[in-house]
């Protein structure tokens, strides 16, 4: 025998919705708590981009990266998708010197940020991380970030962003 649920009242409805609105409220209040310095430096990274913003991602990290490619195109900042599996298979070939990488995804349940840079060469790059050392996904050291900076050796980095 089915057990009949009932539907929701109009003002569980209402009730539900403000409870949404909240939780996103307080997140969005979290967030402007961290907005510090590093903020400035990705704005001013890709305000002086003198290639493309180019956006990567997978899974949901990729649906987002979409729409952010796509809006950085729409307001007038060259920008596109590059997926991430392609990109292993020849595709990080399109990029070019000039060009900014945005790279953030979820791997096997946890958060991995993309570090690249395309000068051929080592460089210290800025990050949105806290200061300390980060398990690199690629080789498994630990990589150092220092006051928002982590310097590479030109080669890719991707590291694990969520201590466990």
């Amino acid at each position: 025998m089915k057990t009949q649920i009932e539907p929701p009242t109009a003002e569980q409805y209402i009730t539900y919705a403000v409870d949404a609105i909240r939780t996103e409220q307080n997140a969005l209040e979290l967030l402007i708590e961290q907005l510090d310095e590093r903020f400035v430096q990705a704005c001013e990274l890709v305000r002086n981009c003198k290639g493309r913003v180019v956006v990567t991602g997978m899974g949901k990290s990729g649906h987002i990266g979409r729409k952010i490619a796509a809006t950085f195109a729409s307001t007038g900042s060259p920008a596109f998708f590059m997926h991430p599996g392609e990109a292993g298979h020849g595709d990080l070939g399109m990029l070019v010197p000039g060009d900014v990488l945005l790279a953030r995804w979820e791997l096997a349940g946890r958060q991995a940020l993309g570090i690249f840079s395309l000068k051929g060469g080592a460089s210290v790059l800025p990050v949105d991380l806290p200061d300390g050392a980060y398990e690199s996904l690629l080789d498994g050291r630990n990589i150092p970030v220092e006051s928002g900076l982590v310097a590479t050796d030109g080669q890719p980095i991707i590291l694990i962003t969520d201590k466990r």
